[in-house]
């Protein structure tokens, strides 16, 4: 960052006095572009990962009760709370790599899904399976 304001400048300066030349336009596209860069990248590490809540969901008999669902992409939109019926709703175990681990993902017809690290959650995920399943 600091060497493309270091160079931006006299750039400025040179195109001031000596006249402005098209292919001296190549080299500030070039340092702008970078200075873009560094500020993103900033920008993306200050950005706080998504994490749950005390509790993330709850399951009962005949319902299942989600909290807000923060997505881990600031791209992404954030799934809101939301109650669905335990009837309908699938549920799966997926196997994850070694770096993000195994996945409770929940589904039903007309939703959107909702995908949880085993990890993260208080209760194992093979428990609420055999739950869901049973109901």
């Amino acid at each position: 960052m600091l060497l493309s304001l270091l160079l931006v400048v006299p750039w400025v300066a040179v195109n001031v006095t000596q006249g402005f030349e098209p292919r001296s336009l190549v080299l500030l596209v070039f340092l702008i572009g970078r200075a873009a860069l560094v500020l993103w990248g900033r920008r993306r590490l200050q950005h706080r990962p998504a994490t749950l809540g005390s509790v993330a969901f709850v399951v009962t008999d005949d319902e299942i009760r989600f909290e807000p669902h923060p997505s881990a992409n600031s791209a992404l939109v954030s799934a809101p709370a939301e109650v669905w019926p335990t009837a309908g709703t699938d549920a799966q175990v997926r196997r994850g790599s070694a770096l993000v681990g195994a996945r409770l993902v929940l589904r039903a017809p007309g939703r959107r899904r909702r995908v949880y690290l085993t990890d993260q959650l208080d209760t194992s995920a093979t428990s609420i399976y055999m739950r869901l399943e049973n109901s």
